[in-house]
Order: structure tokens, then C-alpha cells, then sequence
């Protein structure tokens, strides 16, 4: 087998952008190797497996983004497969994975909201995780954006903001009730906007992080070749 360009890898494979996602790479990018992860890869997915040229390298790898075990098993996996020479250097890392809860709210097993940390907190483990198994010249990180995470923005303030409370995400500096949950709360709010509210802080937080890891792969001679997107 002819030694491939790089790796791509995909979170969130399951969903229909995922889906997409998996296509494209199987079709227009054959000469690289396909991850694309799924939370549970031994339950049969049959739009992704139809979306997948067979004849192409790939594989459907287990990735639980609100399980930090989970998370850190998987990129330990990577960066030895890599490391070993078995796959090569992952080019692209597409953060697709998404979470939104609207009647519920539910947490991860570490105890944080799990809408911060599928869409976000377990995203940016497994890019800082990733780091070494990134191509040096010309890796790319793709953080998949949201337009819910701004409140000022015509057509989204009046339905999922429509209190002048909740347009502030962090009223005493820190991510904290992000984090656990308890800002935009079932108990503050048992309407489907608590949800997308915590939904579009998370990607908030996504949009801070894209700039500033930007700014830390610059300043880090081993890294100054990867750039961090946002996907939006």
C-alpha cells in the first residue's frame, strides 16, 4: 500500500455534517488516511458507513467527548500509532462534534454540563492532547463554530436571549457556570432556549479558544507550522 499524504480526523462522524465531513474526505482526499470518530464505533452507523469509500484507508474510532478517560484512551492510541509510523501525522483535525439539549440538561462524567464539555472542554483536551502527532508544516486545526454564540446578533437576540441577563456569559470573570451548569440552568429557565443558551456559551468559548491557540502555536518553535481555523 502506497504510503499515505497524512491522516484527517473527524469528530461528531455520526451527525449529518459528520456524515458529509467523512464523504468529502473518503471522495476528494483518497492518498490520506481517514479517522473519524463516533461515540460508540461498535454500534453499526449505516449513513456513515454508506457515505465511505471501503477502498479508501480509513477507520471509525470510539470518542466519547464528555468522558475524559475516553478522550485521553483515544489520543493515547493516535499518538502512539503515529509515533510508530502505523498512520501518518494528523494534517486536519476537524472539531465537528456537537451537543444541544433543549427539555433536559444533562452532565458529563467528570461532572461538568455536557454541553460545555462535548462542544468544547473535550475538544480542547484533544487538541492539546494531539499536539504531537500534528504535522509540523502546514497542520490544521478546524474548530466548527455557531452563530448562537453571539447574542447581539439580529434574528438569535429576541429568541434565544431575549433577557438582558443572559447576554453576559461571564459575570465574574471565569467559565465556572459555564462550566457546571449553572448559568442558563433548567432550573433558571425549563424553556428549549436554557439549552440553546448553554449551547451557544460553549461555542463561545470554542470562538475565544481559536484565536489564542493561534497565538501559542505561533510563539512555539515546534508548532509555529499549525494553524488553528475557525470552521464556522
Amino acid at each position: 500500500m502506497a504510503m499515505k499524504k497524512g491522516t484527517i480526523l473527524v469528530t461528531g462522524a455520526t451527525g449529518g455534517l459528520g456524515v458529509a465531513l467523512a464523504s468529502h474526505v473518503s471522495t476528494v482526499y483518497p492518498a490520506y488516511h481517514g479517522i473519524y470518530t463516533v461515540r460508540n464505533a461498535s454500534t453499526p452507523n449505516v449513513s456513515l458507513e454508506a457515505a465511505i469509500d471501503p477502498n479508501t484507508s480509513h477507520e471509525v474510532l470510539s470518542l466519547d467527548l464528555g468522558n475524559n478517560a475516553s478522550i485521553r484512551a483515544a489520543a493515547a492510541s493516535i499518538n502512539q500509532r503515529v509515533s510508530s509510523g502505523a498512520i501518518p501525522p494528523i494534517r486536519v483535525l476537524v472539531l465537528n462534534a456537537g451537543f444541544l439539549e433543549f427539555a433536559e440538561q444533562t452532565y458529563s462524567k467528570d461532572g461538568f454540563d455536557m454541553s460545555f464539555a462535548a462542544n468544547y472542554l473535550g475538544h480542547f483536551l484533544l487538541t492539546l492532547l494531539l499536539l504531537e502527532s500534528l504535522a509540523k508544516e502546514r497542520g490544521r486545526v478546524v474548530w466548527v463554530g455557531s452563530n448562537v454564540h453571539d447574542p447581539s446578533r439580529p434574528g438569535i437576540s429576541a429568541r434565544i436571549y431575549p433577557d438582558e441577563k443572559w447576554q453576559t456569559f461571564m459575570r465574574d470573570g471565569t467559565a465556572d457556570g459555564i462550566a457546571k451548569g449553572t448559568w442558563s440552568s433548567k432550573e433558571d429557565d425549563p424553556t428549549f432556549r436554557s439549552g440553546f443558551r448553554r449551547y451557544g456559551a460553549a461555542k463561545m468559548c470554542v470562538a475565544m479558544s481559536v484565536g489564542e491557540l493561534q497565538k501559542r502555536l505561533a510563539a512555539d518553535p515546534a508548532l509555529k507550522g499549525v494553524t488553528s481555523i475557525d470552521g464556522s
